[in-house]
């Protein structure tokens, strides 16, 4: 009896600092805390983690907005500000402005019965200039239009 005693104490000692360190046990159960830098955490499940996070995609009319050179005339700049688009390029004296529209289909005069396949906000209806253009591309850096009843394509690359 002396000798069951004091195994037994050891049994639970050592059970107690075994489940405690974080060790994972053979039946696979992970420990309920670790402790980083002194501080006590709780495992973080990867997967949930995942799901919990949303993605944070950028809109098309965030990611229009800014200053555009094109590929093939360097002099050609189109800027987005806002729902203001201002085009400069060799030859010309002063920024050509209008106010333009993203949305769903072509909503400027000249285009606005056109049949399109509706697209959230892949439409850019120049209004001033009653042109409608496509968004074939548009990314960070990279901004592909095509003019709706020319069929003309431009792509632009993002400058600071």
């Amino acid at each position: 009896m002396r000798k069951i005693i004091p195994n037994l104490i050891l049994l639970v000692v050592v059970t107690l600092i075994w489940t405690g360190s974080g060790i994972t046990n053979t039946y696979g159960a992970t420990p309920v805390k670790e402790t980083v830098k002194g501080k006590v955490v709780k495992p973080v499940d990867a997967s949930k983690e995942a799901q919990a996070k949303p993605t944070t995609q950028k809109s098309n009319y965030d990611l229009l907005q800014g200053k555009w050179q094109s590929v093939e005339d360097k002099t050609n700049f189109v800027i987005f500000e806002k729902n203001q688009r201002k085009e400069i390029s060799e030859g010309m004296e002063d920024w050509d402005e209008s106010a333009y529209v993203l949305s769903d289909k072509c909503v400027n005069d000249s285009n606005k019965d056109t049949v399109v396949a509706k697209e959230k906000d892949r439409y850019i209806s120049i209004m001033g200039d009653d042109l409608c253009c496509y968004i074939e591309k548009l990314d960070a850096t990279t901004l592909s239009i095509s003019f709706m009843g020319r069929g003309n394509t431009f792509t632009y690359k993002r400058v600071k």
